[in-house]
């Protein structure tokens, strides 16, 4: 599982967080045995998501209003990219 796949908001948009994906992916997949990479993001960011599913990650699942923050609630997107044979 990746966390915290965090890019500085002035880097945004420059291809940073595609390619930081593309090398942790290969990494997990060149010297392990496991089978899929998955990660958490909010459901409401849009940009992450787009993010994720441009590497080929693809959502499993959404779990609404898993995060309280004040008054808002946030839901947990789950994605998932599997190992090609």
């Amino acid at each position: 599982m990746l966390k915290f796949v965090i890019v500085d908001h002035r880097l945004r948009g420059q291809g940073i967080g595609g390619e930081m994906l593309r090398l942790a992916v290969r990494q997990v997949f060149d010297t392990t045995d496991a089978e899929a990479v998955h990660l958490n993001v909010f459901a409401e960011n849009a940009a992450a998501r787009r993010c994720y599913e441009k590497a080929g990650f693809t959502e499993r699942d959404v779990t609404p209003a898993a995060f309280r923050f004040g008054d808002e609630q946030w839901s947990r997107c789950n994605m998932i990219l599997r190992r090609r044979i």
